[in-house]
C-alpha cells in the first residue's frame, strides 16, 4: 500500500505537478515582464510631463520677474519723484 502510494505521488509529480509548476512560473515571468514595460512607459510619459510642467514654470518666473523688474522700476520712480520734486529720469 505504502509502495503504491508512493508511486502514485512520484507519478503525479512527474505528470500533473511538474509542468503545471513550470506553467505557472512561464507565466509569472511573462506578466511581470509585461508590467516591467508598462512601468516603463508610464514612467517615461510622467518624465516628459514633469519636463513640460518644469519648462511652463519656468517661462511663469521668468515673465514674472520681468513684469515685477518693472513694477519696481516704476514704484522707484514715483519714490523718487515724490521725494524729489522735479526729479527727471534720464
Amino acid at each position: 500500500m505504502m509502495a503504491q502510494f508512493l508511486l502514485l505521488m512520484v507519478g503525479l509529480d512527474k505528470v500533473y505537478y511538474s509542468p503545471l509548476g513550470k506553467f505557472m512560473d512561464e507565466r509569472d515571468a511573462e506578466t511581470q515582464e509585461e508590467l516591467e514595460e508598462k512601468l516603463k512607459e508610464g514612467r517615461k510619459k510622467v518624465e516628459g510631463e514633469l519636463q513640460e510642467a518644469l519648462a511652463k514654470l519656468e517661462k511663469q518666473k521668468e515673465e514674472t520677474i520681468v513684469s515685477l523688474d518693472a513694477q519696481i522700476g516704476a514704484l522707484s520712480d514715483d519714490i523718487v519723484k515724490k521725494v524729489i520734486p522735479g526729479y527727471v529720469k534720464s
